[in-house]
């Protein structure tokens, strides 16, 4: 009967949840939890001039949201905001002046428009960017876990990231 029960529950497939990518991704993000990671920028093909040490920490996770500060040398006022929605996923870069207060170009970002990879997921720019931030039309910030690394990156329309950070995970 023992076997019978095993050999049942290993022919059922799984449901579209469990096979989901967009689940796993979700599972290593949650993963990084309460850690800090250091960081490099690959590439900066942006008018932003960035320099400082880069360090990532997960400062606050739930089951749907997951909170990554994001700090350059000592300008810590950046957080990427990560949510689940009902038809995927969401990211969110919130922007704080030093005294705490919200800056004026905030909670810009986009949500997956397709199941990704367990390993990489894109957010395409959504309408509220479009409209606060010039120049956004074909924005796409991607996450991305290789090699033991984590990347965040930027695309604006071509093939190649304009902004590339990769952090070691080990």
């Amino acid at each position: 009967m023992g076997r019978m029960l095993c050999l049942l529950l290993f022919t059922i497939p799984l449901s579209a949840n469990d096979a989901n990518p967009q689940n796993e991704f979700w599972r290593a993000l949650q993963a990084l939890c309460g850690r800090s990671f250091q960081g490099e920028i690959a590439t900066n093909k942006t008018t932003h001039q960035l320099t400082g040490d880069l360090e990532i920490k997960t400062k606050a996770c739930s089951t749907d949201r997951v909170e990554v500060s994001f700090a350059i040398g000592s300008d810590r006022s950046r957080t990427w905001i990560l949510t689940r929605t009902q038809t995927g996923l969401r990211l969110k870069h919130e922007h704080r002046k030093p005294n705490g207060q919200l800056d004026k170009i905030t909670n810009y970002g986009g949500d997956t428009q397709a199941p990704g990879k367990a390993t990489r997921q894109a957010f395409v720019v959504d309408d509220e960017t479009r409209a606060l931030v010039d120049g956004t039309d074909k924005n796409i910030w991607v996450f991305e876990f290789k090699d033991g690394y984590l990347a965040y990156e930027l695309y604006k329309g071509d093939a190649t990231p304009v902004f590339q950070a990769r952090f070691s995970l080990n």
